[in-house]
C-alpha cells in the first residue's frame, strides 16, 4: 500500500525503462526516497521557522512542511522521470523512418533479418540504433531473435516501433516476407512523421502568436496612441 501512494514501482518501471536511464531501478527508487527525505528535512526547517515567526502551532508547521517537502521530492524526481521519457519518446519518433528505411534497403539488397539489424545499429548512433545493438549482442549469447524484439520494444515505449516489431516478428515467424512488410511501415511512418511535422509547426504558430499578443502589440498601441495624447493634452 506504501508502494502504491508512492507511485507504484511496477509503472515506475515501465516509464524508468522507456526514459533510457543508465543507472538501475533499484538504484532510481534509492535515489527517489533520498530526495523524498532531503525534500522532507527542507520543509521541516521551513516549517520550524515559520512556526517561530508566528508563534503558535510549531508542531503543526513542522509536520505540515515536512509533508509538503517530501511530496515536492518526490514529485520531482517524478517529473523528471517522464521528461526524459517524453524526450526519448520523441527522438525515436524522429528516427524510426530512417532507420527502418535503412532496414528495408538491407533486406531488399539480400540480408536475413539478424543481417540487417547488425548492419543498421552498426551504423546507427541514435536510440533505436543503441537498442538494437543490445538486441543482437543478447542474440549473439544464444536469445532468440523475436522475443528479445518484442522486449525491446516495450523497453522503447513508442506504439510506433511496438507494431513494427510486432508485425516483424510476426512476419519472421510465419515465414512471410520481410522487405514487404519493412517497405510498408516505412511509408506509414514518413507520413506519420510528415503529419507530425504539420502539427508541430502548427503549435509553434500558436506559440507565436503568445508573446505578440502580450508584448510586442501592447508596446506597439503604446508607442502609436501615446504620442496623440501627449498631442492632444497640449492643445487644450
Amino acid at each position: 500500500r506504501l508502494d502504491m501512494l508512492l507511485g507504484g514501482s511496477e509503472t515506475q518501471r515501465l516509464v524508468f525503462h522507456t526514459s533510457g536511464r543508465k543507472e538501475s531501478f533499484a538504484s532510481f527508487r534509492h535515489n527517489r526516497v533520498i530526495t523524498a527525505s532531503a525534500g522532507a528535512c527542507a520543509g521541516v526547517v521551513v516549517g520550524a521557522v515559520v512556526a517561530g515567526i508566528s508563534g503558535s502551532g510549531v508542531v503543526s508547521f513542522i509536520i505540515l512542511g515536512g509533508a509538503m517537502g517530501a511530496l515536492a521530492g518526490l514529485g520531482y524526481v517524478d517529473y523528471r522521470l517522464r521528461a526524459q521519457a517524453r524526450a526519448r519518446a520523441e527522438r525515436i519518433s524522429e528516427e524510426f523512418p530512417t532507420v527502418i528505411e535503412l532496414l528495408g534497403l538491407a533486406l531488399a539488397a539480400g540480408d536475413s533479418l539478424p543481417r540487417a539489424l547488425d548492419r543498421v545499429s552498426s551504423r546507427g548512433r541514435g536510440e533505436l540504433g543503441r537498442e538494437w545493438a543490445s538486441v543482437m549482442a543478447q542474440v549473439e549469447l544464444g536469445a532468440p531473435l523475436a522475443p528479445t524484439l518484442r522486449a525491446s520494444g516495450a523497453r522503447l515505449g513508442s506504439v510506433r516501433v511496438i507494431a513494427f516489431v510486432e508485425h516483424l516478428t510476426q512476419a519472421l515467424e510465419r515465414g512471410a516476407p520481410l522487405a514487404e512488410v519493412v517497405a510498408a511501415h516505412s511509408v506509414d511512418a514518413k507520413e506519420d512523421f510528415s503529419r507530425s511535422l504539420v502539427e508541430r509547426a502548427g503549435k509553434a504558430e500558436v506559440r507565436m502568436l503568445v508573446p505578440m499578443v502580450l508584448l510586442i502589440l501592447p508596446v506597439t498601441v503604446i508607442f502609436a496612441v501615446y504620442p496623440g495624447v501627449q498631442a492632444l493634452q497640449f492643445e487644450f
